[in-house]
């Protein structure tokens, strides 16, 4: 496992993208806030179940992030694992949602409620989950709404 140190970058740009395989998202930043963009899976967590990125920002929380083709349900697990690795490694106590970006997925899929349900129980925050890259507001993606 690497440090923390050397998997996160604080950045003040206008756009803050994560991206991987064709999926992205995009937080918005026009007054060049800081936020802190960690990769998890293969920098900060290696050769175990997790998500791809965490994007946070301090006073508001941290956005675990994963960008996906189909399988929702796995993407789920890896955002549920990366919550269970930043509490085990002493990381908890933050405010927490979750994005998804897969390929598709019926919007009322009872497995996605489910996914979203589960996850709230466990962060008491929203789950999200989206079939198309695009941008965001930070802080918009910690209400319980939708974002299509």
């Amino acid at each position: 496992m690497a440090t923390g140190d050397q998997c996160s970058q604080s950045v003040r740009h206008t756009r803050v993208c994560v991206s991987e395989k064709g999926k992205s998202a995009t937080i918005l930043n026009e007054d060049k806030e800081k936020f802190i963009k960690t990769q998890i899976d293969g920098c900060l967590v290696q050769n175990e179940t997790s998500a791809d990125w965490m994007v946070s920002k301090n006073g508001v929380g941290r956005l675990i992030i994963e960008l996906k083709g189909v399988d929702i349900s796995h993407a789920a697990e890896q955002v549920m694992e990366t919550i269970d690795f930043l509490r085990r490694s002493g990381f908890g106590g933050q405010k927490t949602a979750g994005l998804i970006v897969g390929r598709r997925y019926p919007k009322f899929d009872t497995k996605v409620q489910k996914i979203k349900r589960d996850f709230s129980k466990k962060t008491g925050g929203p789950m999200h989950v989206v079939c198309r890259n695009r941008e965001y507001v930070f802080e918009e993606l910690f209400e319980f709404r939708d974002l299509t």
